[in-house]
Parts: structure tokens; sequence; C-alpha cells
């Protein structure tokens, strides 16, 4: 029932040994879960294994893989209303749903995690300013406790696990079925714009015209500039169309040429690039980005497809293997609008003064929302990648640390999703519902049979 296997977060910067078990149906689920307490194991729920860090690590402990749990169980195409098992990919529920022009009304940067760890994620997207985070579309959730029982959960139903297990990191129990509500739209097919900003205080104030007046918007800015150039990125914006007439057919909305210029082979970018691969590269990248960026700045609006604009990485197969064999760490931190420019400015010099310059650098608009734990509040992220060189760890450990104290003082939060560096300390000035959020999981948790490396980082 139970394998040894050493396990990663998805950023690969950090692994545990845990005993893993694979579960295909909620039957599985129930026999696993009692095994685990019969041996005194503790349990870290798995889906697809797109979290970062060690929120998806046991050390000694037990992992629930429930990829297996893939079944679309119902769709709706009159009323657009979706229920899944958790392992369902988003590939997987888009391919369903976007034929009929419908859409999930929030996804992440890419098309391969579960609907399950995107609940207890509460992940975001392009458009976080309108549709919110994940939790935004999920109705209701059945949920498996320690103790064996079954909870119907909603808004009205069970409204604090409801609250409290969407973006919960998977330490209330399993997500069983998850009933999710999504949109309406004229069809499958974007129409998307992208300039040039001089500056981050350029690109925060066309984010907020962009707020009212496009349904997806990023950006992206080069941390590698200094002086007059330092801010400098991309912004690019994306409104729903009626189909043109050339579209293809729902069968090709996913389909990615496996070609660059159709004659050179995707698979091949980063082998070829990587023997090249640090900061001189990066920066050569971010600079010619940049101006072909400006060259073709406020052109013509070009069409494409949800999933063309939506998953722009997932075009590029492979591309995490630049960061082998140490991985990176991420830093997504989410800010008040108020504070924004003044904390990303500082963030970056950080990177820059310590000579790890973010190689890959996005913002994105944010609104509150409803959640105990939320990732949410009205303000813009900035995603942060910074490659471990395990001879640098120590300067990386404080690099870290002192940005968490500029995010702590901004008033701002880092996201747990991407996270495997945040000081307890840090934690609870970030999410001051921590400890009510503790207690309702001590109410149905009681022996702690759903932990992770994270929670005891965190929490203990």
């Amino acid at each position: 029932m139970f394998s040894l296997e050493r396990t990663f977060g998805w950023s690969n910067a950090s692994h545990a040994e845990s005993y893993v078990s694979r579960a295909g149906s909620p039957e599985d689920v129930d026999r696993i879960l009692k095994e685990a307490s019969h041996r005194g194991l503790s349990v870290t729920l798995r889906g697809a294994g797109y979290s970062y860090g060690d929120e998806i690590l046991n050390s000694g402990g037990a992992i629930l893989d429930l990829s297996g749990m893939d079944r679309i169980l119902d769709w709706n195409p009159e009323n657009g209303q979706m229920r899944v098992e958790p392992g369902v990919r988003f590939e997987q529920a888009l391919n369903c749903c976007l034929k009929d022009n419908w859409v999930l009304p929030v996804v992440p940067g890419t098309r391969y995690p579960s609907i399950g760890g995107a609940l207890s994620n509460n992940v975001h997207g392009k458009n976080g300013w309108s549709d919110g985070n994940f939790g935004a579309c999920v109705v209701e959730f059945i949920l498996l406790t320690a103790r064996g029982d079954e909870h119907r959960c909603s808004r009205e139903k069970n409204s604090e696990l409801f609250h409290a297990v969407i973006g919960g990191m998977g330490m209330f129990g399993v997500v069983l079925e998850i009933d999710l509500q999504l949109k309406r739209i004229p069809s499958p097919f974007l129409k998307v714009r992208k300039w040039t900003v001089s500056s981050l205080e350029r690109m925060l104030d066309d984010f907020g015209t962009l707020r009212g007046t496009a349904d997806y918007h990023i950006g992206w800015v080069d941390c590698f500039t200094k002086g007059a150039n330092f801010g400098r990125g991309t912004i690019h914006a994306a409104s729903f169309v009626e189909a043109p007439r050339s579209a293809k057919s729902g069968r090709e909305f996913s389909y990615t040429s496996p070609y660059f210029f159709g004659f050179f082979p995707r698979t091949w970018i980063w082998p070829v690039i990587k023997p090249f691969f640090g900061n001189p590269m990066m920066k050569m990248v971010n600079s010619a980005k940049y101006h072909l960026d400006r060259m073709a700045s406020g052109g013509e609006a070009g069409v494409q497809t949800f999933f063309e604009f939506t998953f722009l990485l997932d075009t590029i197969p492979g591309w995490k293997s630049l960061f082998e064999p140490h991985g990176y760490l991420e830093l997504e931190p989410l800010i008040p609008f108020a504070n924004c420019v003044e904390a990303f400015r500082e963030l970056i010099l950080l990177t820059q003064a310590y000579g790890h310059p973010s190689h890959l650098t996005a913002i994105k608009s944010h609104r509150k929302d409803e959640f105990m734990l939320g990732f949410s509040l009205d303000g813009c992220s900035i995603g942060i990648d910074i490659p471990v060189d395990p001879g640098r760890r120590k300067e990386l450990i404080d690099l870290f640390g002192r940005m968490n104290d500029v995010v702590s003082w901004a008033g701002g939060k880092t996201y747990l999703a991407k996270d495997e560096m945040l000081s307890a300390d840090h934690f609870r000035l970030m999410y001051p519902n921590w400890r009510a959020f503790d207690d309702l999981k001590k109410k149905y948790d009681s022996d702690f049979l759903f932990c992770s490396d994270m929670y005891r980082r965190l929490f203990a």
C-alpha cells in the first residue's frame, strides 16, 4: 500500500523521503487513511504535484497521491456547472467546457495542476482583480475528515469549514468531489495586445486602466536593469472575442505545435541553452525580450486561443530543466496598491545587491476575497524566481528573510503555494487569521493526521 520514495516540490529545491500511496477512488482514500493512522503516519495530500515547496512534502510521513481520482463526474453545458474529482487537471476540464463556450473563471499559469490542488491553494490567474481567486468559482465540495466523516461544505452549509479548506493546504481532510460554476464566454479566443512601459510606476498606472477594460492582464519586468531603465517591462492584455472565421475545431484548442518556426523541435530549446544558462545569459534574454516587444509595441492586436495566451510557458516543454539539478526558489508577495511601487523597487534592488536578480518576473493584479487563509487583498503581486546555488545557500536564506521583511513592512503576504523560506514569525504577521485556522484544524483533526513539512514549519 505504501512505497518509500524521495519526493520533491515542483521547483525541485527541496525533497523528503516519504511513504507514498496512490488512490483511485474514495474507497481507496478511506483505506489508505486508516492504514496510515494505524501505522502512526501523518498524511500530506498531493494532486498533480505543482506546489513549489514543502507544502507537498512530509518527511518520514505518508503522501496520499490523488492524481488517479481524475473523473469529470458531471458537466452541464446549459448552466455551466461542473462536478469533478480532485485529481482532474485544468487541461482536462477546459477541453470539456471550452467547446461549449464556457471557461473556468480562474486558472493558474499552467494547464497541468489539479482542481483539488487549485482549491487547496486557492490559486490565482491573470484576472484576479475581476474574478478573484479559484475559490470564487467553487460552489460546494465533499470533505472527508480524519475521523472518517463526510461533510458537504458550501457558503451556506458548514460555511466555516468551506472558508478554511479553500486555501487550507489540505490540512483538514480529503476533498472527494468539487462542484464548480463556470463562466460563459463568446468563444475560446482572445484578442491580445502588448506594449512596453518604461517604469514600474507606468506599469501599475496602466494596470489601473486595464482593470475596467480587459478580461486579463499581466506584466513582465526586466529585473536586471539599473538606472534610467530600472523597472522597464511589457504588459500583455487580452479580452474574449467571437470566434474568427478560421477558428480551430474544439479538439485543437489545447494543441501546441512540437516545432518552433515549423522546423526546430521545442524539446531541443533548453538542452541547447543550458550550457550558457546563468545571470549573463538571462540578462541578455531579458534585454532582447524588452527590445523586441518595444518594436512590436502598439501594433495591431492579434487573436490567440485561450490556451495560447493563458499557458505561455507550456508551449516550451521542459523549461524547468534549466534549473536542474538544484532547482529554484520563488517569492511571490502580494502588496497593497498604495505600497506596490516602493515595495517592488526594494525587492528588485535586494536581488541585485545579493547578485541574484530574478530571471523571470511577472506582475499581476488581485482583489480581496472571503477565505480564512487567503492570499488576497486589493493590490498587485510580483513573482521573483531565483536559481538555487548550493554554495550560496546561506546568502539565499538571508536574502529571502530580508525580502519577507519588506513584504511584512508593506502590509503584504507571501504566497504559500510557492514558498519554502517563510519564517513562522513572518507568516503570523502576514496571515493574522492563522490562530483561528489552527484552532479549527484541531477541532476536526485533533491527532494531526493531516500534516506537512510546511505546516510544521509555519505552525509549530
